[in-house]
């Protein structure tokens, strides 16, 4: 439930006030498309206010990374929105999440293929994944320590999911999982 005074953004300009001025807890409305990086350092949680909320990007670099690729220490919580992530040509490895510290997501739709490159710990609780473009994957753990799906869905797409342990070993689990 929002209260009325919680803050509820519905462009990408709102959005960026919000990040910038450390609001904790930012609920979003409608579709938001993001041009720019903006949850870069970012410390909090996002939410859908209803069933148009929507952040589509190409990439969200939630810490842009060092020259040593040091990861981030923030957190952030995704519940209840759609994350769609149009297909690149090309590269595969700006198509997602980069150099994250703790993600979240809670209830989300994904569509698109949703790379995870770099992060300490990724946790995808009740989400549903789809909406790949032919030969992509819905999920793509490129290089993280640790990737939890608790019960999600994978619909819709040739190719559900991909590990590739770039950096090292990754430590995932698909549980109680469905794939059709």
């Amino acid at each position: 439930t929002i209260e009325d005074n919680e803050l509820i953004v519905s462009t990408a300009e709102a959005l960026k006030k919000a990040i910038n001025a450390d609001e904790q807890t930012i609920y979003v409305k409608g579709q938001i498309d993001l041009t720019e990086e903006i949850l870069a350092n970012y410390n909090g949680t996002i939410i859908g206010a209803d069933d148009t909320a929507c952040l589509n990007t190409r990439t969200f670099v939630v810490k842009a990374a060092d020259e040593a690729f040091h990861l981030s220490d923030k957190t952030i919580n995704f519940k209840n929105i759609t994350i769609k992530v149009p297909a690149e040509d090309g590269d595969f490895l700006k198509t997602g999440f980069v150099a994250a510290g703790t993600m979240n997501f809670d209830h989300c739709v994904l569509e698109g293929q949703v790379t995870l490159n770099g992060g300490a710990t990724w946790t995808f609780d009740d989400c549903e994944f789809g909406g790949a473009d032919s030969g992509a994957y819905a999920s793509f753990v490129y290089a993280a320590k640790k990737v939890n799906f608790n019960r999600c869905s994978f619909s819709g797409v040739d190719r559900a999911a991909k590990v590739y342990g770039a950096g090292g070993a990754i430590d995932v689990e698909y549980n109680n999982c469905t794939f059709t």
